[in-house]
Order: C-alpha cells, then structure tokens, then sequence
C-alpha cells in the first residue's frame, strides 16, 4: 500500500499536469491502472508498452511527439535508465514488481518498504484517486488479488459478484469475470 504522503505526491503530480503521456502494461492490471489516472484528470495520452514488461529510450520519442509535459508509467516491471534519461519532463513510475534502482524518477512501490507487499498497480492508483471503484476491482480481480473495498464493489454493483467467494470463482465465474476478459482480449487484439 502506498503511505499518505504517498498519495498525495502522486495526486500532487496528476493535478499539475495539462498533457501528460501514460505509458502502461498490456495486461488488465496496467489498462485500469491507466484509467483511473486518466479519468481522474481527463487529460493526456495512453500507451500499451508491447515490448514485454519493459520500456527503454526506443518509447521516449513519444514523449516529444505528444508534447507531455509529464511521464507517467503503470505497471511496467523494467524501466530502464536510457528511458529516463531520454525525457525532458518528470517521470512518475508506479509499480508493484520486484523494486529496481533508478535515478532521476520519482519512483512509487510497496515493495521498496515490505519486500512481499503485492498489491496491483490499479490498486495503487484506486488510492490516489478514489473514483470509479468498478474499474478498480477489475483491475485487482484480473491481477489475482482480492481488494478490501470487494464488499463495496459488491453493493455499488449488485449481480457483477454474487456467490463468488474466491479469486478464481469470480475471475472465471461471474460478470466481472467476463469483465476482465474483454479488457483482456483488447489489449491483445
């Protein structure tokens, strides 16, 4: 989980940006994680990193490209210096995966303070801003994870869970279920 300060830094970096670029995993997880931010601020630009779990300086032209004046990227396990060093505007890195060593990013991971803390990137980012609670338990559920706020997915959503009790059991057998696997198949083509 990420600490107040935390969030605040990352909603702080959300609020001042007019044209930021999201650079995002090709998986569930990473697409909510996207959209949560941007829904927060409706601004910017999204992008599915394809080149596995890794983005490096080959991505970093879009940035000029897009005019972002600010980098944010979700879910992406390796995020190589020459990447960083490549923009020209503040890199904002959100992630759950085994922590890397980077300079110059602002670098936002569970794992830095608790070695096995797991939590999603969509869970990360529902955090900061608080909104759209149907995206954020997609997200979790499609990255084997069961939220706290479930009980309140479940009110807010009546039929998207009914008696699924496990992850397994509502990834594979119910609506959100079916939710998860069209966010899935997009991603994929």
């Amino acid at each position: 989980m990420l600490t107040e300060k935390q969030i605040q830094q990352i909603r702080e970096e959300l609020d001042n940006c007019k044209n930021p670029i999201f650079f995002f995993d090709d998986d569930p997880d990473g697409l909510c994680a996207f959209l949560l931010l941007y829904r927060h601020i409706k601004e910017g630009h999204g992008f599915v990193v394809k080149t596995h779990p890794r983005l490096d300086a080959r991505s970093a032209p879009k940035i000029e490209e897009y005019n972002a004046d600010k980098v944010f990227v979700l879910d992406v396990a390796q995020l190589e210096q020459d990447f960083i060093d490549a923009s020209k505007v503040p890199v904002i890195w959100i992630d759950h995966h085994t922590p890397l060593e980077r300079a110059n990013v602002k670098y936002f991971n569970p794992r830095l303070a608790k070695k096995d803390l797991n939590v999603p990137t969509t869970y990360l980012c529902y955090q900061v801003t608080q909104k759209d609670l149907w995206i954020a338990a997609l997200g979790c559920i499609a990255d084997y994870y069961m939220p706290d706020f479930i009980d309140d997915f479940k009110k807010a959503y009546p039929g998207m869970i009914e008696n699924e009790k496990s992850i397994g059991d509502i990834y594979f057998n119910s609506k959100l279920g079916t939710l998860i696997n069209v966010f899935s198949f997009c991603l994929k083509g």
